[in-house]
C-alpha cells in the first residue's frame, strides 16, 4: 500500500535508509545544542551551595 506509493514515486530503499539516518543524526544534533543551552541557562554553583544545609 504506502510502500507500493512510494516505490511507485520513485523512491528506492537506499533513499530511504539515507532519510532514515539524516533523521537519526538530525535528531542528535538537536539534542545536544538542547543539553548546551540548558546548561548555559543555569546559575553557576556558589561554594555556599555546595555545602550540606545548615540547621537554624
Amino acid at each position: 500500500m504506502f510502500v507500493k506509493e512510494l516505490h511507485e514515486a520513485g523512491i528506492t530503499s537506499e533513499h530511504a535508509y539515507t532519510a532514515t539516518f539524516a533523521s537519526i543524526g538530525l535528531s542528535a544534533v538537536s539534542w545536544l545544542v538542547s543539553v548546551k543551552a540548558e546548561r548555559r541557562r543555569q546559575p553557576a554553583a556558589g561554594p555556599a551551595s555546595r555545602s550540606a544545609p545548615r540547621c537554624a
